[in-house]
């Protein structure tokens, strides 16, 4: 075969994973085959009834729990289009309405940071109408849309949780949604963000940061979860029940296509070699608040992990 351009090759790999997902087990007959008006009906009969609408696939988890690394890994899947760390009604980029950054593309932004400021409603509406249009877009060529939900902005930030809807309540309301939710251990991931200086609910402690993460939890109970440090163990085969899960094409090359994904929220590790690390010694004050947490015990055993630091 002749050298082809690259992005007609990733063109043909994308159509033969839709050709794989919607191939039969029957034969079809010889003489149909061969019949240019049989085909173009097999076509619109395959397009008007098998083509069912795509859900929304969604990952939800905290900041330093591994997922960016999942999301990038997800991100080189077949015919996957993954937007990463998405929530209309973070506050997070808008506390210093003062000196607003430059952002000509964020609607949302913008509408933030005016002299009157829009309200959630008004976000939510633009969000969702910005959302279906992209919707209809990815489906459109076959695409599958993710979103790696900004469950930091929600859930460990100083606003009312309970005040406002998640991003999976925000999309449930106008399209199909599947989604899962990914964790780590609790302190591993309390340590990574005092080290990242992520500091945005009063008071730090462990205990608070156990009980908002369990208020998380709540919120998305019945939701299928996957341990991080279970990844880290079995890549492939995590990354396979993961695509199971979102019902998403697999590939088994994932790993080494990871180089190449570039993402937000890319803070943790540099490396692209998937595996454990040791850990690094725990702060003290954190070591003697973990020891008298009750919330952060309760967390742990509905993690499945140990809750000694």
């Amino acid at each position: 075969m002749p050298d082809l351009p690259r992005s007609l090759m990733d063109s043909l790999d994308e159509a033969l994973g839709l050709l794989s997902d919607f191939a039969s087990n029957q034969p079809i007959p010889e003489s149909e085959i061969r019949s240019p008006a049989k085909l173009l009906e097999q076509c619109e009969e395959i397009c008007n009834n098998r083509l069912e609408p795509q859900p929304v696939r969604i990952v939800h988890h905290f900041a330093c729990t591994g997922g960016t690394l999942i999301c990038k890994l997800l991100a080189t899947m077949p015919n996957t289009l993954l937007l990463s760390e998405i929530d209309p009604l973070s506050q997070i980029m808008t506390r210093n309405r003062r000196s607003p950054a430059f952002a000509p593309t964020d609607l949302i932004y913008g509408m933030r940071v005016a002299l009157r400021p829009a309200d959630d409603a008004a976000v939510i509406e633009v969000f969702t109408a910005g959302l279906r249009a992209l919707y209809t877009q990815v489906g459109s060529i076959g695409q599958r849309l993710v979103l790696r939900d900004h469950s930091h902005s929600h859930f460990c930030t100083d606003i009312a949780i309970d005040a406002r809807p998640s991003l999976r309540e925000i999309v449930q309301s106008v399209l199909p949604v599947l989604s899962i939710v990914t964790v780590r251990h609790p302190v591993d991931s309390f340590v990574s963000l005092d080290r990242n200086g992520w500091r945005h609910f009063a008071p730090f402690t462990i205990d608070e940061y156990a009980q908002r993460y369990l208020a998380f939890l709540e919120r998305h109970k019945d939701i299928p979860m996957v341990r991080y440090e279970d990844l880290l163990q079995e890549p492939i085969d995590i990354l396979r029940r993961i695509c199971t899960l979102l019902n998403l094409s697999f590939s088994d090359s994932a790993k080494s296509l990871l180089s190449v994904v570039a993402m937000s929220g890319d803070s943790g590790r540099s490396s692209n070699v998937i595996g454990h690390r040791p850990r690094g010694e725990f702060p003290g004050w954190i070591k003697k608040q973990a020891a008298s947490s009750a919330a952060l015990g309760e967390l742990c055993a509905h993690l499945g992990y140990e809750a000694a630091v």
